[in-house]
Parts: structure tokens; C-alpha cells; sequence
């Protein structure tokens, strides 16, 4: 019916909740909201005045993976125009994102089996192999997923790390 707004508040757009003309993107905002709740456990905003905060307040980064933050935040840009402009347009990002994810894991996952041929890595080795992956844009998360497939772990360069910082800094 004309006039009337339909929908779940949590998952609409600015656009809708303005009583604006609707077209594709209303929907790339609404997947945006739940493609976040899905990676983070709740959607992006949950207390106070949820119409205010789809309107005019920033989500938080969901913090899983740079580039998959930086499609989410745009689906969940409010002006339709900052936002990919169809749900076509989304898959296509979304597709070359994986691509270049499995390239970059694929990149560390081989620097790790050539590492392994050593036995006894170093501390200085494996803060340089931490660096590497860092270089590649691997999350902490992809990394340990790689690194215990690989059978190796470099959490035990932390406190060489702080240090090797520390050192920069002076």
C-alpha cells in the first residue's frame, strides 16, 4: 500500500526508513546488515534509536579481514550511491576478493612448507616470516588457520617481537 513502510527495522535502509524512493542498493543495504550480523554474531547497531543510527551513525568495522571489512562498509554506506550499485556488482567484488585471498594464502601457505625444511627456525626467522605475512594482508585469524594446516606456529614470537619494536622506536 502506498504510504506504508515494510520491513524489519534492523535489516532497512536509510532510504526506506526516509520514505525515499527504493531501487537495488535498498537491498545491497539490507544484505550488508546481514552479512555483518553473520560474521560478527549481531548486527551492526543494537541499542538506542536503530532508525537514528541507519541514518546518520557509522557501523563499526567488523574487524574479520580487511578487504571483506571494506565490502561490508560500503554495502552499509548510506548514501545509495557510495554503495555497490547491485547485488550483481557485489557477487563480481566478492568473487575477486576470494580469488585474491586464496593467491595470498596460497603465497604464505608456500613460504611456510619452504620454512618447515629448516627444523629448527630461529626467533629472527620467524618474526621475519610474521613480517611476510603481514606484507600479504593476512589476518591473525587466516594466519593461524594456515599456520596449524601447516603444522607450524609463530605465536611464540610475540615477545621478540615487542622487543624488535621496541628497539625501532629508541
Amino acid at each position: 500500500r502506498e504510504g506504508t513502510t515494510l520491513g524489519t527495522l534492523a535489516y532497512m535502509s536509510p532510504e526506506q526508513l526516509q520514505g525515499k524512493q527504493l531501487d537495488k542498493r535498498t537491498d545491497v543495504f539490507s544484505f550488508g546488515i546481514i552479512l555483518y550480523e553473520m560474521l560478527t554474531g549481531a548486527p551492526p547497531f543494537m541499542r538506542g534509536d536503530i532508525a537514528y543510527h541507519h541514518c546518520y551513525s557509522s557501523p563499526v568495522s567488523p574487524g574479520i579481514a580487511e578487504a571483506l571489512d571494506a565490502i561490508v562498509l560500503r554495502c552499509l554506506a548510506k548514501v545509495p550511491a557510495e554503495r555497490f550499485q547491485s547485488v550483481e556488482e557485489l557477487r563480481r567484488v566478492l568473487q575477486q576478493d576470494a580469488r585474491d585471498e586464496k593467491t595470498r594464502l596460497d603465497k604464505y601457505r608456500e613460504l611456510l612448507k619452504i620454512a618447515l625444511l629448516d627444523k629448527d627456525l630461529s626467533d629472527q626467522e620467524r618474526l621475519i616470516l610474521k613480517l611476510k605475512r603481514k606484507s600479504f594482508g593476512i589476518s591473525d585469524q587466516e594466519a593461524r588457520r594456515v599456520e596449524e594446516e601447516i603444522g607450524l606456529d609463530l605465536a611464540s614470537t610475540i615477545c621478540l617481537e615487542k622487543k624488535e619494536n621496541e628497539k625501532i622506536r629508541r
